[in-house]
């Protein structure tokens, strides 16, 4: 969780002027940060989104559920 976070703090940090960091496309660059946000969101609180970015990350949270660092109950979230 804390590489994540440090990705996230990161993409804001290269958000403030793309154009220095060289970002070929700031759509696909917003939209991987807005992904990255809301997976932190959901791992930081265990609540859903608001956008339906969960269902990418289905393969990382399962792997979550199976080593027990995240409750079963949460692959229900995806599902809703």
């Amino acid at each position: 969780k804390l590489e994540l976070t440090n990705e996230v703090k990161e993409l804001d940090r290269i958000n403030q002027n793309p154009k220095k960091y060289k970002v070929s496309s700031v759509y696909d660059f917003n939209e991987y940060r807005e992904y990255a946000g809301d997976f932190l969101y959901f791992l930081n609180t265990g609540g859903k989104p608001a956008v339906k970015v969960l269902v990418f990350f289905l393969p990382v949270i399962k792997n979550l559920v199976d080593k027990g660092q995240l409750k079963e109950s949460v692959l229900e979230l995806i599902n809703e």
